[in-house]
């Protein structure tokens, strides 16, 4: 089972192999991939996850996993679920697809660096098809 950040969900839509180091991009190239997998079952959760174990920046700036943390419910809120849910990926993401539009990036995301990139919305334009 993964464990990952509600917001996490999303990232992986629009990961391109691109990263903050040469492990956390391994981490989150197999993360990614496992996640894509329909019957991989995932836990949801709004703290540091999978994905945080191998980020340099998590300690420093993740400004104490408050700005994260407020991203993660958020997307909660938009899927209807609560931090700690164990799902299959293929329902989180059917979950996704119904509760999640292109546009609430713009809002959800705000202020990730990444999300100038468009490779996220891109993403979920092509789950949604």
């Amino acid at each position: 089972m993964l464990t990952i950040r509600a917001h996490h969900l999303l990232c992986v839509l629009g990961f391109r192999g691109y990263g903050y180091s040469e492990d956390f991009i391994e981490n989150l190239t197999k993360i990614s991939k496992e996640v894509k997998k329909k019957s991989t079952v995932i836990k949801i959760i709004s703290q540091k996850d999978d994905v945080c174990k191998y980020c340099p920046n998590s300690a420093t700036k993740c400004k104490e996993d408050i700005e994260p943390k407020s991203i993660d419910e958020l997307v909660l809120l938009k899927l209807k679920i609560r931090s700690g849910s164990v799902l299959k990926s293929e329902a989180i993401y059917a979950k996704v697809i119904k509760n999640i539009e292109v546009n609430d990036l713009d809002i959800i995301c705000s202020s990730c660096t990444w999300l100038e990139k468009g490779w996220c919305k891109q993403g979920l334009r092509e789950l949604k098809k």
